[in-house]
């Protein structure tokens, strides 16, 4: 993915639908929040674990209409950031 210079500098690309859209990693309360600019829209990705131990990204606030879409971009961001 390349890195572009209208984006903050630990910014980097997200591909969607043939698309890159900014995505920004933040730290909130010692979590990793990761801001993705849709235009005119923002999501908002943070990686769980469940009550079994297992991880799982969501956004906030949750929307399960939108879990596929979470699961994509949070495997993009594991490979791209983590």
């Amino acid at each position: 993915m390349k890195e572009t210079n209208n984006m903050p500098d630990d910014a980097f690309l997200i591909e969607h639908n043939g698309k890159e859209y900014s995505c920004t990693p933040m730290e909130v309360n010692r979590r990793m929040l990761f801001k993705i600019n849709f235009g005119n829209a923002y999501l908002v990705l943070t990686k769980g674990v469940s009550a079994r131990g297992e991880e799982f990204w969501a956004c906030i606030p949750e929307d399960l209409k939108l879990k596929q879409l979470v699961q994509q971009i949070g495997h993009q961001i594991e490979n791209h950031y983590l």
